[in-house]
């Protein structure tokens, strides 16, 4: 039964994850006409601390305006989301928030943009963290 399993994983064309030799990260197998990029997925929350306000519809637009697009000038997508998570003072809190996704060649570059819009969101609106999650992607357009 295992072998009938494993065969019946070899042949059904799923990607394959191998190490990559230079990063020691792993690598895409991607599919005929698919590129191997990376998505970087960033979180914001919209909570003020110690204020009653958010960061609104204006403010957003005008950080992606100034903080995002010009590093990500080909494309991005944004989503309005809801999530929580445990701050340093060890209480949870639960906000209105926003999801940035960018698919983008991993570099030193793009490496630095993704640090400044998280610094400089931070700052901007007061925030203790910013949350980056990232996935090695196959991408076609």
């Amino acid at each position: 039964m295992i072998a009938l399993s494993l065969l019946m994983l070899a042949m059904c064309g799923c990607h394959r994850i191998r190490p990559d030799a230079s990063t020691g990260m792993p690598a895409l197998s991607c599919r005929d006409g698919e590129s191997a990029l990376q998505r970087s997925t960033l979180y914001f929350g919209a909570a003020i601390p110690g204020a009653t306000d958010t960061v609104d519809q204006d403010e957003w637009s005008a950080f992606l305006g100034d903080s995002v697009t010009p590093h990500f000038p080909d494309g991005l997508t944004w989503f309005e989301a809801s999530g929580q998570w445990r701050g340093k003072d060890g209480s949870v809190v639960s906000e209105h928030s926003r999801v940035l996704v960018l698919i983008h060649v991993d570099d030193a570059a793009t490496r630095t943009a993704i640090s400044e819009i998280r610094s400089t969101y931070q700052s901007r609106f007061q925030q203790e963290a910013t949350l980056h999650e990232r996935a090695l992607v196959c991408v076609s357009f």
